[in-house]
C-alpha cells in the first residue's frame, strides 16, 4: 500500500512524498505536525482524498470525494470531553489561512489514528462522526 501527501501551504504544488505503509505514514504525520499548521492532501481514498489541517495539538478531517463532488469531515463525539478544545484553527492553504471551526477538530493523536485507519483499510469507518462539508 502506498498513499502520497502533498503540501497544500504555500501554493506552489510542490511533488507530493509517496509514503509506504501505515509506519511511513505515522513518521510523516508526526513531522508535519511539528510545522506551521497547514493543509496537506492524502490519498488515494477510494474515489477522492483526505484534506488534513495539521500542526499543533488539534487536527481537522476531510474526506472529499471528487466524482460525484462530496465532502464530510470528522467531527469528535460529543458526549466525549474535551477540555481545551479552540473556537477555531488556522491552517495555511494557497498562500493564505483557512479557519476550522473548533467543532471540527480532533486531538491531534485521535485524527492520525482516524487517517492510519482510513488509509489502511480504504474505507471511511463507519464508527466515525461525520457531517457534510
Amino acid at each position: 500500500m502506498a498513499w502520497q501527501i502533498k503540501d497544500m501551504s504555500d501554493g506552489r504544488s510542490p511533488a507530493p512524498t509517496l509514503i509506504r505503509g501505515p509506519a511511513e505514514l505515522r513518521a510523516e504525520l508526526d513531522r508535519l505536525a511539528g510545522l506551521t499548521p497547514r493543509i496537506v492532501e492524502i490519498g488515494p481514498v477510494r474515489a477522492g482524498c483526505l484534506l488534513i489541517g495539521i500542526g499543533g495539538p488539534w487536527m481537522s478531517v476531510e474526506y472529499c470525494q471528487l466524482n460525484p463532488w462530496r465532502a464530510e469531515t470528522a467531527v469528535r463525539d460529543p458526549d466525549t470531553p474535551t477540555e481545551a478544545r479552540p473556537e477555531s484553527a488556522w491552517y495555511a492553504c494557497d498562500d493564505e489561512w483557512t479557519e476550522i471551526p473548533g467543532e471540527n477538530l480532533l486531538p491531534a493523536d485521535q485524527a492520525a489514528e482516524l487517517i492510519i485507519a482510513i488509509l489502511s483499510s480504504g474505507t471511511i469507518p463507519s464508527d466515525a462522526r461525520w457531517k457534510p462539508t
